[in-house]
């Protein structure tokens, strides 16, 4: 007969989450979930020259005028200009690509008004600015715009939240199955992975399904190509998802990964660091590895003594799960149930490739958060 330990290291209550994500992870890999992100058009270096030469050209004539609708018409002649050259250049296939460009435009454009306008008087930079504002409603195609913001966006939120999932699971089912096979030290390196997985996926998806919840029309709106210059984007949830994705040691896309203490602490779990530097120990060649698994540490008056004792790692496994049984409940529940969320809501959303079939037909009640978020999903719809 299988032990107790084997089968519920962390009591009823973690192993029945590891049912719920076994459940849905089976599910998704009957599933196909491809995601197509754009990468970065930007103008060629001779191209960006010019249309900063062109606007301090432009700042620098004595007959700036004050009016700006004026200013605006000058700048937008400019801005015409060098958008007409990138498309050529670029050559955009579809109304996606379009959007795109004119966005990246944009933003090259409000890099070069910013560098011209230094040396301009304070007058000439507010006229700048207000210019600025009254261009980019006018010169960007912002139902594009917003459409492929918002598409792009939720496909990221999609694969942060469905990776979360399946990630926990194999932490999960991987101590399990170290339990079983009484390997102590692969028991404390599933534990510490979760951990820090779960504060890894939390901080990444922290919010977003009230955000999502709250502005559910404009972004319903938004993917269906409706939604035009009162759009809005949420630059700290694209550089969460950006972060979650390709933080790498190699700097991937210049983005390093946070300590282990920051994603630790995002979860705000009390004891869950020390837990993990405990487990940490384990890890890493120190005595924890040796005396803690497979003996026995003792010192006399005089003398000290060490016992090889293999037998017992299946008590040490069994202290390990006891002890940190909470705080892995805890850590599954903060980041598995906010995955869940995220899904939940893009289920509502007319953006079927985001659509997790999954899902469909559970009751979410169970998670504290949830009934706020489907009522104002309701209010909205």
């Amino acid at each position: 007969m299988t032990p107790w330990y084997a089968t519920q290291p962390f009591g009823a209550e973690v192993h029945e989450y590891f049912r719920l994500l076994r459940q849905v992870t089976t599910r998704l890999q009957d599933e196909h979930h491809a995601y197509r992100f754009m990468l970065t058009i930007k103008l060629d270096p001779a191209s960006a020259r010019e249309l900063e030469d062109r606007m301090a050209d432009a700042l620098r004539a004595p007959d700036w005028p004050e009016s700006p609708e004026e200013a605006a018409a000058i700048i937008a002649e400019v801005a015409n200009y060098v958008l007409e050259r990138a498309v050529q250049e670029a050559q955009p296939r579809t109304d996606d690509e379009r959007g795109f460009l004119c966005l990246s435009i944009l933003l090259d454009l409000e890099r070069a008004l910013l560098s011209a306008a230094t040396g301009a008087t304070a007058d000439k930079r507010r006229a700048v600015a207000t210019s600025f504002h009254t261009l980019v409603q006018d010169l960007v195609p912002w139902r594009l715009v917003n459409k492929h913001f918002w598409t792009e966006a939720l496909r990221r939120l999609h694969w942060a939240a469905v990776s979360t999932l399946l990630r926990l699971f194999d932490w999960l089912r991987g101590t399990y199955a170290a339990v079983g096979a009484e390997n102590a030290l692969t028991v404390a390196a599933c534990i510490r992975g979760l951990i820090e997985a779960a504060g890894d996926s939390f901080l990444a998806l922290n919010g977003a399904p009230r955000l999502l919840a709250q502005e559910f029309s404009r972004v319903k709106r938004a993917v269906l190509g409706e939604l035009d210059w009162e759009g809005f984007g949420s630059s700290q949830l694209e550089e969460q998802l950006l972060d979650f994705v390709y933080a790498s040691r190699q700097a991937i896309a210049d983005r390093k990964p946070r300590s282990a203490r920051q994603y630790i602490d995002a979860l705000g779990i009390s004891g869950a660091y020390q837990l993990y530097g405990e487990l940490s120990e384990l890890m890493h060649p120190a005595m924890a590895s040796v005396v803690g698994c497979y003996g026995t540490h003792t010192v006399r008056d005089s003398y000290e003594e060490f016992i090889v004792w293999p037998s017992k790692r299946m008590e040490f496994v069994q202290d390990m799960c006891e002890k940190s049984k909470q705080i892995v409940s805890d850590a599954l529940q903060a980041s598995g149930n906010i995955a869940l969320m995220v899904l939940g809501v893009l289920n509502y959303l007319p953006l079927e490739e985001l659509h997790t079939k999954a899902l469909e037909g559970w009751d979410l009640s169970g998670i504290a958060a949830w009934p706020e978020v489907a009522k104002l999903i309701e209010g909205a719809t």
